[in-house]
């Protein structure tokens, strides 16, 4: 099984939760949508990601800048977005069941100077092909 990483810096991105997504409406998603999916997929290209991939799974580390109380499974918007990002990328086809098994959040602990997403792409045999 091929692995590949990719960092995505928590510096200039919101983490937006589900909560916040439900509270601030489509003009919230919106902004924040575009600037996950742009920042992902310039991160993937100078990355030198592969492209083409047929199944993968996306494992997500999330290193706050704060031990704040918070669920890594809430953080779904940016991972969603994120991937998104990969997709336009062209790392695989689509985000769907049939390409993507993920993302998986993961508490990875407290950086107060290197806030970040860790993901980790597994290359996997597609079990549905």
């Amino acid at each position: 099984m091929t692995r590949h990483s990719l960092t995505i810096p928590l510096h200039n991105l919101t983490l937006i939760s589900i909560n916040t997504l439900t509270k601030n409406g489509p003009w919230y998603r919106r902004k924040h949508a575009a600037a996950w999916r742009a920042l992902t997929s310039q991160l993937a290209t100078q990355a030198h990601l592969p492209t083409g991939l047929d199944y993968i799974r996306i494992d997500a580390t999330i290193y706050k800048n704060r031990l704040n109380r918070y669920d890594p499974g809430n953080t779904y918007p940016s991972l969603k977005w994120a991937i998104d990002g990969l997709v336009d990328y062209g790392l695989i086809p689509d985000d769907n069941w049939s390409h993507l098994d993920g993302p998986h959040a993961h508490h990875g602990g407290k950086d107060t100077t290197n806030p970040r997403i860790e993901l980790t792409i597994h290359e996997v045999e597609n079990p549905y092909a």
